[in-house]
């Protein structure tokens, strides 16, 4: 908020335009100025449940798909004093037929409590969408095993009831390091092929990702993976 004492209006226009959110006059009437401050506290608050909105995803709690990517953006600069940035990325095993003998509101209560488990790791966790989930974290890649081995464990111990049964759930997990000269998204990419090794090599388990390289001319990865642990 600006305060001049000019009357000039053209200084009140050229306030505005350079990024002030109010003008008034000095000296301020007192009514006046108390109102402009709750307007002022009013707006900010819009402002923050828009950014809320605009970066969480509603079910979850996490940060969105594009939130995330923005979040690793931003982590990625500091991986060096911070020490070595590692990706865990992971979805529920047999979602689908969660969804199809459960039904969808039990399908949304599962993903809601993995998503839960995923908060208590140190580090930016975000929903990939649908049932895939992904947690980037500083560490080497030992470190980070051992993240999704806790995790691992804490998704395995929960409890859901549907129609007087209780079933647990479980995850698969693929983890990737980041590497010298690499890029975000090629470090989630080695993680997701991992993740995918993960299942069809038998589900609830964590696969580490060697390094895998792009086929030239083809936004396909190929590679082999290692570590595989059923924890």
């Amino acid at each position: 908020m600006l305060m001049s004492s000019t009357d000039d209006y053209y200084l009140a226009v050229t306030a505005l335009d350079n990024g002030a959110d109010d003008f008034i006059h000095k000296p301020p009437n007192p009514d006046e100025l108390r109102a402009r401050l709750r307007l002022a506290d009013r707006v900010t608050a819009m402002k923050q449940r828009l950014i809320l909105h605009a970066t969480t995803d509603p079910l979850t709690g996490l940060l969105n798909r594009r939130a995330f990517f923005d979040a690793a953006a931003e982590m990625r600069p500091t991986a060096n004093a911070e020490g070595p940035l590692s990706a865990i990325m992971f979805d529920v095993d047999h979602f689908k037929r969660i969804n199809d003998t459960c039904g969808h509101e039990m399908g949304d209560q599962v993903l809601a409590a993995v998503a839960d488990q995923a908060k208590m790791i140190e580090g930016k966790a975000g929903r990939l969408g649908g049932e895939e989930f992904c947690v980037l974290v500083y560490g080497e890649i030992a470190d980070a095993l051992e993240c999704a081995g806790e995790l691992q464990e804490s998704i395995r111990a929960l409890r859901f009831k549907h129609n007087g049964r209780e079933f647990a759930v479980t995850c698969s997990f693929g983890v990737a390091e980041w590497e010298t000269d690499d890029a975000i998204d090629r470090m989630l990419r080695r993680a997701d092929i991992a993740m995918y090794e993960a299942k069809k090599s038998g589900r609830d388990r964590i696969v580490a990702s060697d390094t895998f390289t792009l086929t030239k001319g083809h936004d396909d990865w190929h590679g082999a993976a290692r570590v595989d642990r059923r924890m």
